[in-house]
């Protein structure tokens, strides 16, 4: 799929939408959006963060759709650990969707993990109590995120009650409402380092143990600084052999996955029977809500070490950073990215089935990147 770049003519600097953001410099762009400073005119010297819908999907309905429903479900969610969507509106002169969020400072985890590596176990733990509370109101608000990843935590240089920094979800672009979600009606999106095995299987039901999949993958990245697939840490990674890992191989204890890593976390027992609860493949078998995840987290984590959090300074970064970063600007690998995937029709396929099925993702995704 086609990505914005900054030759696009997205909004003129100084175009005012809505009769009160004023576009100011880009911050970042990507797959279907890019993202512009903004001079709050009802809040002289106050900025936001204006994402406005590349020109080339303005026909497209689908992304028009999954565009304005970020706008509908960011103002619904009003939470101190999601970010705040102020505004949004469509530009009459250019015909472009546009939303008004928080400017958030600071650094997604994955920008945190590359300048800091692995987090402490405390730190992870409160780091967590946040995420999770977040992710929960969002389930009783009958929202599922469906791509919850590291670019999608986002550490603002703010203090909060218990860190230096305070945490934000960011991203409920291809988040649905999760009453009779399926992936027959659910477009595929999403990043699939990190997607549960139902959205990539055909006919599934998504509630709100999809997503308590990622939830555990991003413990285990917090801790150890690395994605838990293989092939998500190879040189030259590609997308049938990730898919393969997540749909068919043994998911191995974290404190053997850390090991072969060479992570220089010690992973705990207690952690390797909670992550397996996490990503069991049978949604039955994991935790029934992030709720349940978090305080078995917390338990799970207690007996680690846990030196002191560094400061604020040393957590986040002192630039200003997109409240909404694309995938594209921030991925260990080509595996993220925000195109559709097609699956096997079930995660329990035998091997060769699966296999097979892997074959024709690879096509499939091959023909999404090269069609634009």
């Amino acid at each position: 799929m086609r990505r914005v770049t900054a030759d696009d003519q997205l909004i003129p600097t100084g175009t005012i939408l809505g009769e009160r953001y004023r576009v100011g410099r880009p911050l970042t762009s990507g797959g279907m959006s890019a993202v512009f400073v903004a001079d709050d005119l009802k809040y002289p010297g106050r900025e936001r963060a204006v994402k406005v819908m590349a020109p080339f999907l303005l026909k497209d309905a689908r992304s028009r759709a999954r565009f304005e429903q970020e706008a509908l479900i960011g103002r619904a969610l009003k939470h101190a650990h999601i970010v705040d969507v102020l505004a949004a509106g469509v530009d009459p002169t250019f015909g472009s969707p546009w939303i008004a969020m928080e400017l958030l400072t600071g650094d997604t985890l994955f920008d945190v993990a590359k300048k800091r590596g692995p987090l402490p176990a405390d730190e992870v733990r409160k780091v967590f109590v946040d995420f999770a509370s977040a992710i929960t109101a969002a389930h009783k608000a009958g929202v599922l995120h469906r791509d919850l990843k590291p670019e999608n935590l986002f550490f603002e240089a703010k203090p909060s009650k218990s860190l230096p920094y305070t945490v934000k979800v960011l991203d409920f672009g291809i988040a649905k409402i999760k009453k009779d979600v399926t992936t027959q009606n659910s477009q595929l999106i999403g990043s699939p380092l990190w997607m549960a095995p139902e959205q990539l299987s055909q006919g599934s039901t998504l509630d709100q143990f999809t997503d308590v999949w990622p939830f555990g993958l991003l413990a285990f990245f917090a801790l150890t600084g690395k994605p838990y697939w293989l092939v998500a840490n190879e040189a030259s990674p590609n997308l049938p052999k990730l898919l393969t890992e997540i749909m068919a191989n043994e998911v191995v204890p974290p404190s053997k996955r850390a090991a072969e890593l060479g992570a220089s976390v010690v992973i705990p027992p207690a952690f390797d029977a909670w992550f397996a609860e996490c990503v069991a493949r049978e949604p039955a078998a994991r935790f029934p809500t992030i709720a349940d995840a978090s305080r078995a987290l917390d338990r799970a984590l207690a007996s680690m070490p846990a030196p002191a959090i560094a400061s604020a300074s040393a957590s986040v970064a002192a630039d200003a950073v997109d409240a909404t970063p694309s995938p594209s600007l921030a991925a260990p690998s080509a595996l993220h990215h925000d195109d559709p995937v097609t699956l096997p029709t079930t995660s329990r396929a035998p091997l060769v089935a699966v296999a097979l099925g892997l074959v024709l993702v690879a096509l499939v995704a091959l023909a999404w990147w090269l069609h634009g």
